[in-house]
């Protein structure tokens, strides 16, 4: 991406434009308002527990909060 603007010392602020279904853009805010956080913290959160989940080396599935899961799932599907 051409616009890699810091916007703190920890973020790059390049743009992304996405087409997403509205009612993704209504459950966004409903999560940014649940976990008081912006919208690029959120798919920040996102993206990073997803990669998680496919570059684990042993197929484990994890939980949201990054742990692996207690029931000890191994079902990772090949593709989301």
């Amino acid at each position: 991406m051409p616009d890699s603007s810091e916007s703190d010392h920890r973020r790059l602020r390049p743009q992304v434009a996405m087409t997403v279904h509205p009612d993704t853009v209504t459950r966004m805010h409903v999560l940014c308002d649940r976990f008081k956080m912006s919208r690029g913290q959120l798919v920040d959160k996102l993206v990073m527990i997803l990669h998680a989940q496919y570059t684990n080396t042993e197929n484990r599935v994890y939980c949201m909060t990054g742990e692996p899961c207690r029931f000890n799932r191994v079902d990772l599907p090949p593709i989301f």
